[in-house]
């Protein structure tokens, strides 16, 4: 595990979740929004999770980690890249191609990257023991005007924290009639910028 370049807030690590969703509290966030319908909160400082996840953890997680495909994934749009081709004979990671590849509108998305950040760690053990389950982290790290994954939905529960940059999202709510086999209507949209 490395050393983090930056430390988590002292609010984090007292209350994980109080922080992840203020200003509602963890009472009204149970009764109106968990498992019911999508939470935004707008943050409007930039340095809000400045301790939790910058891009210098990212730099040193490809450069210095001998890391393989399976922890770290190219994708383009909805299409995986094929990972021979940012990858060494051995599997492991080639941090200039992956760059490379990302220069030209690839999405790195970094698989549990909370085994390797220890305030990523620090937080979803946290989350974990508040709802009693394992939480793990995907950091998924597109590059300015482009598009990591077309519209899709989650089959389980997500907290999604834009750590940098802006980009546009809309958020659906699940329709409670049809099949959970994945079936969405939307029933409400937010532009997160």
């Amino acid at each position: 595990m490395m050393p983090s370049a930056n430390s988590p807030t002292r609010e984090c690590d007292q209350d994980s979740l109080g922080w992840l969703i203020a200003p509602v509290t963890r009472e009204e966030f149970e009764r109106n929004f968990y498992e019911q319908r999508p939470y935004l909160v707008t943050r409007t400082d930039p340095s809000c999770y400045a301790g939790l996840l910058g891009a210098e953890d990212l730099d040193t997680v490809l450069g210095t980690h001998d890391i393989t495909h399976a922890e770290v994934k190219l994708v383009p749009g909805e299409t995986d890249v094929p990972p021979r081709s940012y990858t060494h004979e051995s599997g492991r990671i080639h941090p200039l191609e992956v760059a490379s590849r990302f220069d030209r509108g690839a999405t790195i998305i970094f698989g549990q990257l909370h085994r390797r950040v220890p305030a990523l760690v620090r937080l979803c053990v946290s989350i974990g023991q508040i709802f009693g389950s394992r939480v793990q982290t995907n950091i998924y790290f597109t590059p300015p005007h482009a598009q990591g994954f077309q519209a899709h939905w989650d089959t389980h529960n997500v907290f999604v924290l834009q750590v940098a940059g802006k980009k546009d999202r809309s958020t659906t709510r699940r329709s409670r009639s049809r099949s959970k086999a994945r079936a969405s209507t939307p029933t409400s949209t937010n532009r997160v910028r």
